[in-house]
């Protein structure tokens, strides 16, 4: 039988959206405004749903913290004009979202990784939607019990995932990431890449225990010749969006720190003013200890890139070093492994016990087990291209068959309708 999806998805680094309005778009309405963020090829592109149509399914993709996107769907859909868009933003996109919900009747709720509110507003689509047949996560990374309340089904992208899931009660199914194939009609593809190693993603930081191995080994490669890390921490994010006044203060208050306590202590006592006070005061305070790459080494860590960006970069160089999560224990099956292969770069990535699942080490991939044994390895290729090249054509035409949206959508589909 055929259903109707609605998949849920939400943008978990605010910068794609600044990098979106730098575009020349065309956002008149909801349908053009839509298309244009999903032409750009960001996180999780619309090729899911297109798959699904395809297989005769109906299915809808819905944006949830695109706030002007949601604001034009609710201006231009709903029935229900009593919401106040100047309201509380996440209340705001919650009423909104129950409208789509109603607008759609999807039968099948679809969450891309989880629900972005809390497990007591699932309870009461759930129990407010008769229509709903069943709720269901894909996810990449460990949700705790109370995100998991609610859920029917959850594909989990790395094989631990499943099992702790299961573990909880809770139904389970191995479904990997995948690669949209229609990347390769947006980007182009150059016979003679650069021999260059990129690596683009989180690069944790001294406090950050889930990705402390990948910080540690970025830190370890940061002086080598051709490689260039480009860094995803949402703290970035956040500090990229100060505006002048603060960089100005931080700057002053950086200057004067050379300036000795005792005529600090003198010039307060003097002053009258409560903002130069605060601004003297915060210059006694002792420098904020620095724990993230882009900190300590801000001429070696570059600013994210997204969207189409990212896979021309991918795919202009030879070499995509891949680098899991420390709580991916054994378990290999990060997005990265298959946008780097899908675009016809040799992926370097850490050894997992599953990744013969994936890729056949050595062949399609290159796969390491410690810092030495990748530069052992990396210098090897650089300096045998040719065999780099054939490496990077297999596991490109292992994607291909193995690894697309269209594979994936299919797996889905025959879980979804033995459910149903």
């Amino acid at each position: 039988m055929n259903y109707k999806i609605l998949r849920v998805i939400n943008i978990n680094y605010e910068t794609i959206f600044d990098d979106f309005k730098k575009k020349n778009i065309n956002k008149n309405n909801h349908f053009n405004l839509k298309k244009s963020f999903f032409d750009q090829s960001y996180m999780y592109c619309n090729s899911f749903s297109e798959k699904m149509v395809e297989i005769g399914n109906d299915a809808v993709d819905v944006i949830y913290n695109f706030v002007e996107l949601q604001n034009l769907w609710y201006l231009e859909n709903s029935r229900n004009k009593s919401i106040n868009l100047e309201k509380n933003l996440d209340e705001k996109l919650f009423l909104i979202f129950l409208d789509q919900i109603k607008f759609y009747k999807p039968e099948i709720l679809y969450f891309q990784h989880c629900a972005p509110f809390s497990s007591n507003r699932l309870k009461y689509i759930k129990e407010n939607n008769s229509f709903i047949k069943k709720i269901i996560f894909h996810n990449g990374f460990t949700l705790i019990n109370e995100e998991i309340k609610n859920v029917d089904i959850i594909f989990a992208a790395l094989p631990f995932l499943k099992s702790y899931y299961i573990s909880k009660g809770i139904k389970s199914k191995l479904i990997y990431h995948y690669f949209d194939e229609n990347i390769l009609n947006k980007i182009n593809q150059k016979i003679k890449k650069k021999n260059n190693t990129i690596f683009v993603g989180k690069t944790g930081s001294q406090k950050d225990k889930n990705h402390f191995s990948r910080f540690n080994l970025i830190k370890n490669l940061i002086h080598e010749n051709s490689f260039y890390f480009f860094s995803l921490e949402k703290d970035r994010d956040n500090r990229s969006k100060k505006n002048l006044k603060q960089v100005l203060r931080n700057i002053i208050i950086k200057n004067t720190k050379i300036i000795p306590k005792k005529i600090i202590n003198n010039l307060i006592n003097r002053f009258e003013n409560n903002k130069l006070i605060r601004l003297l005061e915060d210059s006694k305070k002792p420098t904020p200890e620095k724990y993230f790459l882009h900190e300590l080494y801000p001429d070696k860590i570059y600013n994210a890139v997204y969207g189409i960006e990212m896979f021309q970069l991918l795919s202009d160089n030879n070499f995509v070093l891949n680098i899991h999560s420390d709580e991916s224990i054994n378990h290999c099956g990060n997005i990265r492994m298959f946008e780097a292969t899908g675009v016809g770069s040799c992926l370097l990535t850490d050894h997992k016990q599953n990744l013969k699942d994936l890729f056949v080490p050595g062949e399609e991939v290159i796969s390491y087990s410690s810092k030495s044994e990748f530069i052992s390895k990396l210098n090897y290729l650089q300096n045998n291209l040719n065999i780099v090249q054939e490496i990077s054509k297999k596991g490109q035409e292992r994607t291909l068959k193995n690894h697309t949206t269209k594979i994936r959508v299919k797996e889905i589909d025959d879980v979804i309708q033995r459910e149903l």
